[in-house]
């Protein structure tokens, strides 16, 4: 937008640029931005990259501290500003505690020895009861520096069980305590929302759908929930997480016994900041 050179147009010119409540019209435009979508996880254990890969490579040669890896695990790998997620499809020893895992997705970047890796798992319905679990997603590890913008939240749940809002997927009663979805900063922790049963997802996200037996695997029910951060009908801010001295992360606690459910999962997604 730029100022009119003929002064005969500047009172079009303020009459187009702003609108009848004195404020200024905006575009809003898409950002070109790195996006973010990585599940929360654990971490089992901490591994070395013994050999750099190459981008599209489905396979690749680890040292692990002393976990033996399994199919179902998921490989994490940190660098730069590249941060990678696959699911582990087979484990071929080669000596010691060095591995030779081959992933479901190829790899999207080159990633060197000096990178951070690790092995995690995503599965959140675990027994949480006696000692709380914490699931998170950090840019730590990364650049310095580097920062991310969540913008949503998503969930799903599968049980054998029916589920109804006063159930936490199909368990009945809810839970005891609750899962805390909260993030981690400069020292500090911002407790976002608990979850004890279905029906507060419902509350502090509105977006809930059930899924009928009929139409779930197996003939499991499921739940799922999104939780939008921006936009002025919600929030209105995204949630910024910080590669600084004390990285920011995303977490969720589990807080009790989710083992009786059959699968639960949750991404963030989000994209990369640039100024």
């Amino acid at each position: 937008m730029s100022f009119p050179k003929n002064l005969g147009d500047v009172k079009y010119y303020f009459e187009s640029v702003f609108n009848p409540r004195n404020s200024i019209n905006v575009e809003i435009q898409d950002q070109y931005s790195p996006i973010v979508n990585l599940y929360l996880y654990e971490v089992l254990d901490t591994i070395t990259l013994d050999v750099a890969a190459s981008v599209d490579d489905t396979s690749i040669t680890v040292t692990t501290t002393g976990l033996t890896p399994l199919v179902g695990q998921y490989v994490c790998l940190k660098e730069g500003v590249e941060f990678f997620q696959g699911r582990i499809s087979s484990v071929t020893p080669v000596a010691g505690n060095q591995y030779t895992l081959g992933m479901n997705s190829p790899l999207d970047y080159p990633f060197t020895t000096s990178g951070g890796c690790s092995i995690t798992s995503i599965d959140l319905n675990v027994d949480g009861s006696v000692t709380p679990k914490v699931f998170g997603v950090s840019p730590e590890a990364l650049s310095a520096g580097i920062a991310w913008d969540i913008t949503r939240m998503m969930l799903v749940i599968s049980d054998s069980s029916s589920m109804d809002d006063g159930k936490f997927g199909g368990i009945t009663g809810g839970l005891s305590n609750g899962i805390v979805f909260r993030v981690k900063r400069n020292g500090t922790r911002d407790n976002i929302f608990n979850a004890r049963t279905n029906g507060d997802f419902r509350l502090q996200a509105y977006d809930l759908q059930y899924i009928d037996a009929t139409l779930g695997p197996a003939g499991q029910e499921s739940l799922g929930v999104r939780r939008s951060f921006n936009g002025p009908d919600k929030n209105g801010v995204a949630i910024r997480l910080v590669n600084d001295e004390d990285p920011d992360e995303f977490q969720l606690i589990v807080q009790d016994d989710l083992t009786l459910l059959d699968s639960f999962h949750m991404v963030i997604q989000g994209h990369v900041v640039q100024e």
